[in-house]
């Protein structure tokens, strides 16, 4: 009896020790890498584009 009321209670401790603690690692933001501007992106977008537009033409 008084180990089933034991396993509980750290069950519980341990739910509520992960529970609180997964908000503050949902915040962090991902390293994905080095952040690009937008003049960057827009000429990466065009590159993509006139490739697709080649393999679609062969």
């Amino acid at each position: 009896m008084m180990i089933k009321r034991t396993t509980y209670t750290a069950l519980a401790v341990f739910m509520l020790g992960a529970a609180s603690a997964t908000p503050g690692f949902a915040q962090s933001v991902p390293p994905y890498g080095a952040p690009i501007s937008i003049e960057r992106a827009k000429q990466v977008a065009a590159a993509a584009s006139r490739k697709c537009a080649r393999k679609a033409l062969r």
